[in-house]
């Protein structure tokens, strides 16, 4: 036996075989097929899925660094505290200069219409008096809503219209229950009588008055009359900055207190340097920074009023405010998971407060508001890069009325016991790719050439039974290049193409045997013998 009967690839002489139009076609379309099967293999050979598993957290006592800030437009720095809480540590903080970093803002109206026009694009949550999502994202109705307000005001013409009466107006607002209010009041009565009495002035240039707030509740919230007693000076309808805040109330102070606004006017000759009242006046905001290290457990920050010496008016005390970041992380870790390295399914889940507004209705204070936090430990894995660490956060954030108390903005946070790890892998390996391209190539040329020879039978066997023999020797040419298409091509004809053509079985039985060109030719050749 030679090593050449083993061939399961032979192939006819190039003499045996030519050329026609059909088969030009068809290659054509087979080198189009091929064309368009592998682009689209190879398009999708680099796509890649995201896995996800959850796992137990094994750093559950290590400790990471929580960071933060937010701009609170209606609350000045100087009233600010923020008290921090770790009942897994057990203490109780209030963050000082070294973790804390409280910045002075323009007023509401600056701040929000640059946060809701500028590049980060701040997201506005308006609340209603009874705390409901109101509308989101438009700062434009926010605006109308407040103006709305406004003109339901009608106290507040009527103090417009008793500024417009004389030169310059200070007025004392106060409320009945505080007790610096109280302690304040015959001061107040005594700076009023002696004022009158010297005359320093002429008539006309000021006007002394005092305003209950709890009875004119409106027009303090208007004016932003957030803690009292506050001493306050006008020129005619333009409020004159800064108020008097200091804690030490005296007639003569107080008496100073109004010369150094009113005589630096009068020796200029009336210049106007002072900036005007209006609902958006640029009142004094805060902006808050901070930074602290926590443990993997649940906390809060908590960001309320102090002031000493004075007392608040809960209803006046407005927190409405931008979350501009909210961060956590490792301390020590080199590969942080951010936005830019995680897929779209974690990135919108890292910071998604970031650039968010919470805004209670600007002439409806006394709203707090709670953010709480479920910080989910995560890792992310990819071929490109080393694994990045990082958490992912969902976040849930209400606006309420507190029966008792002071408005306050909590941060509630608590940390998952379980990571989330997420692994990036291609959805095809290379030995897949391989195989795919090697089953487009044999699965055209397969097809055509069925096709082909089938076009082949239809032809021949219009030529007569006596013609068979050619038939079957031409199918075992064309197809014993592959021992298994020719077995397959075999088959196909012994029980679809024979019942109909009237084969012998002999027939196919040499080409089931797989014999050599010379049998197949020698057989034919005595079939034609026998049919003459």
């Amino acid at each position: 036996m030679r090593f050449q009967d083993f061939d399961l690839f032979r192939k006819l002489p190039v003499e045996l075989t030519i050329g026609t139009k059909l088969g030009g076609a068809l290659s054509l379309i087979t080198l189009s097929l091929l064309a368009i099967l592998l682009l689209v293999e190879i398009w999708n050979a680099p796509s890649s899925t995201t896995e996800s598993t959850l796992v137990l957290d094994e750093q559950r006592n290590d400790q990471v660094r929580f960071s933060f800030r937010v701009g609170i437009p209606e609350v000045p720095c100087r009233f600010i505290t923020v008290n921090f809480e770790d009942p897994l540590r057990a203490y109780s903080v209030d963050l000082d200069s070294k973790w804390l970093t409280k910045t002075v803002m323009a007023g509401s109206d600056t701040y929000l219409k640059q946060k809701s026009t500028g590049i980060s694009g701040t997201k506005m949550r308006l609340f209603d008096e009874q705390g409901r999502l109101v509308y989101s994202d438009d700062f434009e109705g926010l605006v109308s809503a407040a103006s709305k307000l406004d003109s339901d005001m009608s106290t507040i013409n009527s103090f417009e219209g008793m500024l417009r009466q004389s030169q310059f107006t200070i007025v004392f607002f106060y409320v009945p229950w505080c007790a610096f209010c109280t302690q304040t009041l015959p001061i107040w009565e005594e700076f009023k009588s002696q004022m009158e009495n010297s005359k320093p002035y002429p008539s006309g240039t000021l006007n002394i008055v005092k305003i209950n707030c709890k009875e004119e509740a409106n027009l303090c919230r208007k004016q932003k009359i957030m803690v009292v007693p506050t001493i306050r000076m006008y020129r005619g309808n333009d409020l004159m900055k800064p108020d008097y805040y200091s804690t030490k109330r005296t007639v003569d102070l107080f008496i100073t207190f109004a010369r150094s606004k009113i005589d630096p006017v009068l020796e200029k000759g009336g210049s106007k340097v002072v900036e005007e009242v209006s609902p958006w006046h640029n009142h004094e905001g805060c902006i808050l920074s901070g930074l602290y290290v926590v443990s993997k457990g649940p906390g809060f920050f908590r960001i309320s009023t102090m002031s000493n010496g004075s007392s608040f008016e809960p209803s006046h005390v407005n927190f409405s405010h931008v979350v501009e970041s909210i961060k956590v992380y490792d301390e020590d870790d080199k590969n942080l998971l951010t936005k830019k390295i995680a897929p779209e399914i974690i990135a919108d889940n890292i910071e998604p407060l970031d650039n968010t507004g919470y805004i209670s209705t600007f002439f409806q204070g006394g709203m707090s508001f709670d953010h709480y936090l479920k910080i989910v430990p995560t890792t992310y894995k990819s071929k490109l890069r080393p694994a990045a660490r990082g958490y992912q956060i969902t976040s849930g954030s209400h606006g309420f009325y507190k029966e008792h108390g002071m408005p306050e903005l909590r941060i509630t946070y608590d940390f998952s016991p379980l990571r989330l790890m997420f692994e990036s892998r291609s959805t095809k390996q290379w030995y897949e790719f391989l195989a795919n391209v090697c089953a487009i190539v044999g699965g055209v040329f397969t097809v055509l050439n069925l096709y082909v020879e089938f076009r082949n039978i239809v032809y021949v066997s219009s030529l007569g039974q006596s013609h068979s023999g050619v038939l079957l020797a031409s199918g075992c040419e064309c197809l014993r290049s592959d021992f298994m298409d020719c077995l397959l091509f075999s088959l196909f004809l012994r029980f679809f193409v024979s019942p109909f053509l009237r084969f012998p079985p002999t027939c196919v039985l040499v080409l089931l045997s797989h014999r050599t060109d010379q049998s197949i030719f020698a057989y034919v050749k005595r079939q034609q013998k026998l049919r003459q």
